[in-house]
């Protein structure tokens, strides 16, 4: 396993569709996250904001996951390396 330096935490608010409602302070689009269940750590990134709280897409099944979860944020977005082609 990776050790991450985590840039925040927060807590599952609301689970909804394939969608988590976060409150996380200080986050930002593309942020990537981690939410602790008591089996398993899932994977995400932060894909919005509504009323002041982080909208969060998983890349895992939801299962297991409810509201008062930890969920941390990371420093880590995704990048791309781009050719001189795709440069002009």
């Amino acid at each position: 396993s990776v050790a991450r330096k985590y840039s925040s935490s927060g807590v599952v608010e609301r689970v909804h569709g394939s969608v988590l409602t976060a409150i996380m302070p200080s986050v930002c689009i593309g942020a990537r996250c981690e939410i602790i269940t008591q089996n398993k750590i899932l994977t995400g990134q932060i894909i919005g904001f509504e009323k002041n709280r982080a909208l969060i897409a998983t890349y895992d099944e939801l299962s297991g996951i409810s509201t008062g979860q930890i969920v941390h944020t990371y420093n880590e977005l995704d990048t791309s390396n781009l050719g001189q082609e795709a440069l002009g």
